[in-house]
């Protein structure tokens, strides 16, 4: 009897129906969520892009069925996530027969895997290397041009480790998927045109990523903006040399363009460092909650057209819904008006955000003199 792991189109987050139509899904970007059970995916997207505390997401439960996500916070940030329950990995072995994913439906869309390790599980992590290579591999092998480009590896759950150990591990999950992946490579390659020509030292300096991740920090914000930055590719490539322009102009150290929904930065000047964008992704959320409670919300007229999603009032937790403020029919404090600077001392230069017209955008940096 064939298991009912849930197919490519029959779970949906939200209430969607499960025979909802797929082509809205074949025109977005795709981030597919993967890794064993208990590994922390489900954690991951509810904490990013859901807004919930990491602390509730021990209440979770394992996930059975695959979710979809639709994140379409503005015209930059537009794709989907596939969350995959763990027990998906096991159709991967070439002797099961059970199941309905077709995989090569699965894989047959523009974006990115995104392969979650669990650093505080069993290790070495042979069983989910294993799983990885095998994605990587059928990922490899779909037909056509239309398939993710890139391979994110989350080693996740830092926090419980020393630094040393983190990097410890990072180098060992490294070494373990290369060796892992010419062994599959190795097998296949006699009977598979495509693998027999595969260059793996060349496709993981190229294509796989690797990301040290915590939901209890910054580090999987980082890393998740990173994802969306290869996802969207020549637009990132675009911003970032308009923000390098505004660097240049106006005096400025730092700029990022955020997403103020999920505080991923869709892109960044040249010269960017990590304290930088923990203050920065630190005064989105003083900027966002002050506004809550001291702004003033012009609620919009029934029959007034609105522009670029700015309509009416919303309450705080409105604003972190998964379809964002464009969602709600109501306006937030926190508007193409709003600007926040912040000096964090006497001898630090001030930061400061200002929104684009679309408020769920945002310009933050840290001018090099006051009043640039």
């Amino acid at each position: 009897m064939a298991k009912n792991y849930g197919g490519a189109d029959d779970s949906y987050t939200n209430g969607e129906a499960a025979s909802e139509d797929m082509s809205v899904s074949e025109v977005q970007p795709r981030v597919l969520l993967m890794g064993l059970k208990k590994s922390g995916k489900t954690s991951i997207q509810k904490v990013v892009f859901q807004k919930v505390s990491p602390h509730e997401t021990v209440l979770l439960e394992t996930s059975t069925k695959m979710q979809k996500l639709d994140i379409s916070n503005n015209s930059f940030v537009q794709f989907q996530i596939w969350d995959f329950p763990g027990q998906l990995m096991d159709l991967f072995d070439e002797d099961d027969d059970e199941g309905d994913m077709d995989w090569d439906k699965v894989f047959a869309g523009h974006g990115a895997v995104v392969f979650v390790i669990d650093c505080a599980d069993k290790w070495p992590p042979a069983e989910a290397v294993k799983r990885l290579t095998q994605t990587i591999v059928r990922v490899v092998t779909t037909p056509g041009n239309n398939k993710p480009k890139n391979f994110e590896i989350f080693i996740h759950k830092v926090d419980c480790l020393k630094s040393e150990q983190s990097q410890e591990k990072h180098l060992d999950v490294k070494r373990f998927v290369e060796e892992e992946l010419n062994i599959q490579i190795r097998d296949r390659a006699k009977t598979d045109e495509v693998l027999a020509q595969f260059d793996v030292r060349s496709f993981v300096a190229t294509a796989v990523h690797y990301h040290m991740t915590s939901i209890y920090d910054h580090s999987v914000f980082d890393a998740f903006s990173k994802v969306v930055q290869r996802v969207i590719g020549h637009l990132h490539d675009c911003i970032t040399a308009l923000l390098g322009m505004l660097v240049t102009r106006c005096g400025m150290e730092k700029a990022y363009l955020f997403d103020v929904l999920s505080k991923i930065y869709v892109a960044q000047d040249e010269g960017v460092t990590a304290q930088m964008y923990e203050v920065c992704f630190d005064m989105i959320d003083v900027a966002i909650d002050i506004s809550a409670i001291y702004g003033c919300p012009q609620p919009r007229a029934a029959d007034e057209e609105s522009v670029d999603g700015d309509d009416a009032a919303l309450s705080p937790q409105d604003l972190y819904k998964p379809g964002g403020p464009e969602d709600s029919g109501s306006a937030f404090p926190f508007d193409s008006e709003s600007c926040t600077v912040i000096r964090l001392d006497s001898k630090q230069p001030c930061t400061g955000h200002v929104p684009s017209p679309n408020r769920s955008r945002c310009v933050a940096g840290s001018p090099r003199r006051q009043g640039c």
